[in-house]
């Protein structure tokens, strides 16, 4: 699991949608987890597709999460 202050260039995101990110000082994966879909349809550039490349990355990185947190066996049931 990467680390909530590590940066979004980590993730492995579209040209397009790690331009509108950075345009809008989106640098720390903590930040990127806290967006919602109406402050991302506001971005310029930004719409529906990047909405949902968006919103898969972000439900990937919280199934990761709850993953690593849970003890044994009980992740590999996930």
């Amino acid at each position: 699991m990467q680390s909530p202050h590590s940066p979004v260039d980590d993730l492995e995101l579209s040209v397009r949608t790690g331009n509108v990110l950075r345009r809008y000082g989106i640098t720390t994966i903590d930040r990127f987890l806290q967006l919602t879909k109406p402050e991302v349809m506001f971005f310029r550039h930004a719409g529906a597709k990047t909405w949902r490349e968006i919103q898969e990355v972000q439900i990937n990185l919280r199934r990761n999460e709850r993953r690593q947190s849970l003890p044994g066996r009980a992740a590999e049931l996930l």
